[in-house]
């Protein structure tokens, strides 16, 4: 019974993580692209770092400063759509039988991935894009993987 249980919380999470990024479109369609990169990154820092779970929605979108009314999207299907539309088309870019995270270039080409951790900062995480976009152009380049080695090292809290 305890992978009954397991897949009932992997169900409870991603319905947050859903509902979260219903209130993501809704910020995006109205307040432009900047604060995806600010609500991206304050969910990322409450559940990675500080093992909020669920995340809470209320207080996540007040330290970003979006107005209260935003959480309404939470429980908004019509998001739905836009959500689905991203994700179909990253999808026909990389394939259909990839996870996430997923990384598309310039609409044309793009992989799962990358999963580094501890992620790089400063001059070793921009030289990883550059060899990450330079794989994903490759014509010629499928797959690079290995075994996970353990939980993910998130690092100290941006």
């Amino acid at each position: 019974m305890e992978g009954g249980h397991r897949n009932e919380e992997w169900r409870t999470a991603s319905f947050h993580h859903h509902q979260a990024l219903r209130v993501i479109e809704a910020a995006r369609a109205e307040l432009g692209e900047e604060v995806v990169d600010e609500l991206y990154l304050e969910y990322g820092r409450r559940f990675h770092h500080d093992r909020e779970r669920p995340v809470e929605l209320g207080d996540w979108v007040g330290e970003v400063g979006l107005a209260p009314a935003f959480l309404d999207a939470a429980e908004d299907e019509a998001w739905d759509v836009p959500i689905r539309e991203a994700m179909e088309e990253a999808m026909e870019v990389v394939g259909y039988d990839v996870g996430v995270p997923l990384i598309v270039f310039d609409r044309s080409h793009g992989f799962f991935g990358p999963v580094v951790s501890p992620a790089p900062t400063g001059e070793d995480a921009l030289r990883l894009f550059d060899h990450v976009a330079w794989l994903a152009s490759h014509p010629g380049f499928q797959e690079l993987k290995r075994i996970v080695r353990g939980r993910p090292d998130v690092g100290e809290r941006p």
